[in-house]
């Protein structure tokens, strides 16, 4: 009897305790929410009295690329059309090829430089195996898991306050908690080594490159190669620079060394493939593309080259043979999906189309990079701190809540799609109408008209959810 009594006692209490956790959860995210808003709205008002917002934009080259009609610069005509009482200013901090690593790392510095009052993400697409690599995955998943509970952050907070209490009466300096600053410092050792003096060179190329500086970019990656000679990468950023110059014999000449250095370098083999192409050998470059998906049939630029090379020869029909050679060696991967996508709506085939976009939504809510969720936690984190509203984009065709799952939480983040309104657009028009290419597969850089929706679709998504403006 006594024995079955204890057993109710704790099994009452565990309840209570659970029940507590709950409890005590839901008040602190119900307070959350209405710190959040009471924080917004405080914003908007002060955005109104000084007139003025300051919106920064970060990413690749989706977001870099286009100048004067990329999707930030006409973002800010299409938010100062509206004449909502506040000026628009947008910065576009995009770069050409930069991953989340890369936009985590510089965020701080872009946020004391530009002051923003609204910072725009549109990130993820470059992230490889390369991407911040992790000593214990297991350690950090647990730290994400316990970092979601509000309750788990509270208790945190109170024991970092008792430690400070105890070592400020023993004269002793305060250590950085376990997670996050010594994960962070790691991540900082990361982005040092990346940041020699090469690497900031190869920054400053792209920079150029996407403001179409190719005289400038010129003189920067030929000052990379005196500093690293045996880079095979940089002979291929030379050659691709004199073949935006017209030189196509200098162009051919630097990858094809880089290719003597690394001869199965499907990036190298891809840029010779585009040397041809801009020449119009057409045979020449389907060869060599040929040869690269040979090597590897998982490089998604491979596929996308040949895409253009077909477009370019208004050979569309030739897709349906690559297509068939990626459905026999049963190819799983999203971006190679997403081509498949493409291909089939351009060969008019919509039923299928349809079926590799569903692949497409499949693949991308089933897989995600770890260091992408981390960095993008990271970046959420370091933005809410600042009291800066966070807005991420997802790319043009994809399905929104392949994005979201990459949080914890959502709270205080606006989220933009880009798919139905993509979508609906290419049903009466072509692709190459609002894409230059489709490097990732199911999209590609956008064209002026591309940039224009993807510009329309974020401001209307910061007027409605930030500002409270219906168009």
């Amino acid at each position: 009897m006594l024995k079955i009594n204890f057993k109710k006692k704790m099994l009452l209490i565990i309840i209570g305790i659970i029940l507590t956790f709950a409890i005590l959860e839901v008040g602190l995210r119900l307070g959350g929410f209405f710190m959040l808003l009471g924080q917004r709205r405080g914003n908007i008002s002060a955005l109104k009295e000084i007139g003025a917002c300051r919106i920064m934009c970060l990413g690749g080259s989706t977001t870099a690329n286009g100048g004067e009609y990329s999707y930030p610069s006409q973002m800010e005509d299409v938010l100062n059309e509206k004449e909502i009482g506040i000026n628009f200013k947008v910065i576009n901090k995009g770069l050409s090829g930069c991953d989340s690593a890369y936009i985590a790392s510089n965020l701080e510095s872009n946020l004391d430089k530009y002051k923003p009052h609204i910072v725009v993400t549109m990130i993820g697409a470059n992230d490889g195996c390369s991407t911040v690599p992790y000593k214990d995955l297991k350690k950090i998943k647990l730290h994400l898991f316990l970092n979601s509970f509000r309750v788990y952050k509270l208790a945190k907070l109170v024991y970092l306050h008792v430690i400070a209490k105890m070592q400020e009466i023993e004269n002793q300096p305060l250590k950085c908690s376990q997670f996050g600053k010594e994960y962070r410092n790691d991540n900082a050792a990361y982005v040092n080594k990346n940041n020699s003096e090469v690497e900031s060179l190869i920054s400053k190329f792209k920079n150029y490159m996407d403001r179409n500086k190719n005289g400038e970019a010129l003189t920067v990656i030929k000052a990379a190669i005196r500093l690293d000679p045996n880079n095979a990468f940089l002979y291929v950023h030379l050659g691709e620079c004199h073949l935006f110059n017209g030189n196509f014999a200098q162009g051919e000449a630097m990858i094809k060394k880089a290719l003597k250095m690394q001869p199965n370098d499907c990036s190298a083999i891809k840029s010779l493939s585009m040397c041809y192409r801009m020449q119009g050998d057409y045979t020449k470059a389907e060869e060599v593309l040929k040869r690269a998906i040979d090597i590897d049939p998982y490089y998604r630029e491979t596929y996308a080259e040949l895409a253009t090379v077909y477009r370019e020869q208004n050979c569309i029909e030739k897709l349906n043979s690559v297509c068939e050679k990626i459905i026999s060696e049963d190819i799983k991967s999203g971006n190679i999906y997403g081509f498949l996508a493409t291909s089939y709506r351009e060969l008019g085939d919509l039923e299928k189309a349809q079926k590799y976009y569903n692949k497409v939504d499949e693949f991308w809510m089933k897989n995600y990079k770890e260091a992408t969720k981390h960095n993008y936690e990271l970046i959420k984190e370091v933005v809410k701190d600042r009291g800066i509203q966070l807005v991420a984009v997802q790319y043009p065709l994809r399905n929104v809540g392949a994005l979201k799952r990459l949080f914890d939480s959502s709270e205080g983040v606006i989220f933009v799609s880009n798919e139905n309104s993509f979508k609906k657009a290419l049903e009466h028009s072509r692709y190459e109408d609002y894409f230059h290419d489709n490097f990732a597969g199911d999209f590609g850089h956008c064209t002026q008209r591309g940039d224009r929706l993807l510009a329309e679709n974020v401001a209307g998504k910061i007027l409605k959810d930030y500002f409270n403006f219906e168009n």
